[in-house]
């Protein structure tokens, strides 16, 4: 069976958003989470991944890609996984330093799952 991964994405700069895009970017110019099984479900069963699919109009699921590139919709994503700061074991505070980063390089927040 073949293993399934996950990757939340920052990219570091604006150049790095067209890699991105164009699926020529290079490890030195992103941020990359790649979750474990057990990192993804911790957020999977917190629903954290649901909370910001209404508050922020996305589409986060499994098998599906997704992004939040707009300064409104980040700020939203951020205020959404500060509600879950108390919970889980280390997850969630590594998805809310995801989300700062990608607020405070002005970039975004990719999904890969």
């Amino acid at each position: 069976m073949e293993k399934h991964f996950r990757y939340i994405t920052v990219p570091k700069d604006k150049n790095a958003v067209e890699a991105l895009d164009y699926d020529t970017a290079t490890d030195e110019q992103l941020i990359e989470w790649k979750l474990t099984h057990d990192e993804f479900m911790e957020l999977w069963n917190l629903q954290v991944f649901d909370k910001i699919n209404s508050d922020c109009d996305t589409i986060i699921d499994d098998y599906e890609n997704e992004s939040i590139t707009e300064k409104e919709r980040l700020n939203q994503c951020f205020l959404v996984v500060n509600q879950f700061s108390n919970k889980g074991n280390g997850s969630v505070k590594r998805f809310t330093e995801m989300v700062k980063t990608a607020i405070d390089l002005k970039t975004g927040l990719y999904f890969y799952f």
